[in-house]
């Protein structure tokens, strides 16, 4: 009797009190908040790698475009090929930043995906 008296004060003693009242209905909804903004960011991802795209084909027919309508004015060809030069690398500059930030917006997610899950 001895031993299991002392083995249920051991146990008695071992209890684990919360810290709050509330504690873990708290947790509870913050994993349901993550989960759901984890939902949100592959929506995310999904978007800005579709607008990306209509991005890179509109900036493309739009040099095109552009070439055509300068073409058209009867410039001298020095002319044309010098604002056929800016225009593209505008364009060029714009699709690589723009690049970057995908490619960011996927490593960030990526980790962040890790971390929680570890």
């Amino acid at each position: 009797m001895e031993h299991n008296d002392k083995l249920y004060d051991l146990l008695k003693n071992s209890k684990l009190e919360l810290p709050f009242d509330d504690f873990e209905s708290r947790m509870m909804q913050q994993i349901v908040d993550f989960e759901k903004a984890k939902v949100q960011m592959h929506q995310s991802k999904k978007m800005a790698l579709l607008f990306f795209l209509i991005g890179t084909v509109f900036g493309m027919l739009l040099n095109y475009g552009l070439g055509l309508a300068l073409a058209s004015y009867g410039l001298p060809q020095a002319s044309l090929d010098k604002i056929s030069f800016f225009s593209q690398l505008i364009y060029v500059v714009l699709i690589v930043l723009f690049s970057d930030k995908l490619w960011k917006l996927f490593k960030m997610t990526r980790e962040s995906g890790t971390k929680k899950s570890t």
